[in-house]
């Protein structure tokens, strides 16, 4: 366990920032059941009202109440932590913050993604919280539903979440059934379609939808820089079921079944589907990932590059 204990002042070295991420609490909602707290405040990491983390454009911050009174083009990103920003240098560093820059005279762009979440919760947050009139919409997430899986959990209703054995003891009064990994996974790919269903509504709209699979180290087979031997080393380290649910040897089989069936359900729902894992640029040198799912900096530049010049797309 020397990467736990002995190196750990090296880790903080590369990535202070994570300090801002472990301090920020989480909070237990209706629909969404997890998500950062409201209001946070810190050297990296500042979330709005909601507990959504701030994005930034050049006049300043971005948060759903600037973006619902911004009279040009509006989009929102939607993801789990790899797109809420965790583990870049500060908000400034994010996906949807770049994107603000792109587009600076005619765009805002703000974060909807959660720390921590699924599919089916990202969803809830596409029921509740956009704007009535939303110009653009980019979800890139995927890699959550596939880990939690791992873990078993999840029933006739509810798919396995991180958090669900707490928060089905709190509800029901006992702890959620857990089902086989393998039916977990075969879960996952039945709800797919269900889940993606809203995109088709927004389209239906008018509104210029994308589903994205997010890039995860395992799949682009990118050559580590030092910093990523490090800090992927020390995350595989880390002895629990969560952290062993994304090891290569489990995640890498998943890939090509994962993207099959997203790209099924979104053909069958109309439903542009994208895969960041190629042509990205994530596969290349340099320190671009922090863990196996979390980008750098650098990373989060990559891939929102990558997203901009598609969204044209999308007309």
């Amino acid at each position: 366990m020397r990467l736990l204990k002995g190196e750990g002042d090296l880790y903080y070295q590369l990535v202070p920032q994570m300090r801002d991420v472990e301090a920020q609490p989480y909070e237990w909602r209706p629909y969404v059941m997890r998500q950062g707290a409201p209001g946070y405040r810190s050297a990296s990491l500042n979330t709005d009202t909601h507990g959504f983390r701030l994005s930034r454009a050049e006049a300043g911050p971005v948060d759903l109440e600037i973006l619902r009174n911004w009279p040009r083009r509006r989009g929102v990103v939607v993801g789990n932590s790899a797109l809420y920003g965790v583990g870049v240098s500060n908000d400034g560093a994010t996906v949807p913050s770049w994107l603000n820059r792109y587009g600076e005279d005619e765009w805002r762009w703000a974060n909807l993604s959660l720390r921590a979440s699924v599919l089916w919760q990202e969803r809830q947050v596409l029921e509740l919280y956009p704007p009535e009139r939303l110009d653009a919409l980019l979800w890139v997430s995927g890699v959550n539903d596939l880990v939690v899986a791992g873990l078993g959990g999840g029933d006739a209703v509810l798919p396995p979440f991180i958090g669900q054995p707490t928060f089905s003891q709190r509800m029901n009064g006992r702890p959620s059934p857990r089902l086989e990994e393998d039916e977990a996974v075969e879960a996952v790919f039945r709800r797919l379609k269900l889940t993606l269903t809203p995109l088709a509504r927004l389209m239906d709209a008018g509104v210029r939808v994308a589903f994205v699979l997010q890039p995860l180290y395992t799949w682009v087979d990118k050559p580590p820089a030092p910093e990523e031997a490090y800090l992927i080393a020390r995350f595989d380290a880390i002895p629990n079921r969560l952290h062993r649910a994304h090891h290569p040897g489990r995640m890498g089989p998943l890939y090509r079944p994962m993207r099959m069936a997203l790209a099924a359900a979104c053909e069958e729902l109309g439903i542009p589907f994208w895969d960041a894992n190629s042509g990205t640029g994530l596969n290349g040198e340099g320190w671009l990932f922090v863990d196996r799912i979390h980008l750098t900096d650098r990373g989060h530049f990559r891939l929102a590059r990558w997203l901009w010049d598609r969204l044209s797309s999308l007309d």
